[in-house]
C-alpha cells in the first residue's frame, strides 16, 4: 500500500477534519462516469503543510438475485496529490446533499447539473 503526502491549493487540511461540534466526518462524493461513491475523509500526520489524506469507503452490491449471497466490502485509500487536486468544495445541488467536497471524473451530466443547480 503507498501512503500520499498531499496538500490542496485552496483547502486547508482542518477542512477535511471532522466538524468540531458534532464529529461528523467529511464526506467526499466521487462521480466516476455519472455513478458516485460517498467516501468519509480522515486526515493523518499532518505537518503543517502537507498531510496524509485518507478515504474511507463500504462497498454494497445492488440487485443481488434473491437467494445469492452479497460480499459488502470495506476499504481505506491514501489518496494521491492528483486526486487531490481534483477535490472542489460541493456546489449546492440535490446531487450533493450530504457531502462536503467532491470529484467529477468522467461525468458531465452529473457536473453540469451540480453547476446550474449551484447557481
Amino acid at each position: 500500500m503507498t501512503i500520499h503526502r498531499v496538500k490542496h491549493a485552496t483547502i486547508p487540511s482542518n477542512d477535511f477534519r471532522p466538524d468540531k461540534t458534532t464529529y461528523r466526518p467529511k464526506v467526499l462524493r466521487r462521480f466516476e462516469h455519472e455513478l458516485h461513491l460517498d467516501c468519509l475523509l480522515r486526515v493523518e500526520n499532518d505537518r503543517g503543510g502537507d498531510f496524509e489524506l485518507w478515504a474511507d469507503f463500504v462497498s454494497v452490491p445492488l440487485n443481488v438475485p434473491e437467494g445469492k449471497v452479497a460480499t459488502i466490502e470495506t476499504g481505506s485509500e491514501s489518496l494521491a496529490q492528483t486526486t487531490v487536486d481534483k477535490i472542489e468544495v460541493a456546489p449546492t445541488s440535490n446531487l450533493t446533499q450530504g457531502c462536503d467536497f467532491v470529484i467529477f471524473q468522467d461525468s458531465p451530466i452529473c457536473q453540469a447539473e451540480c453547476q446550474q443547480k449551484g447557481q
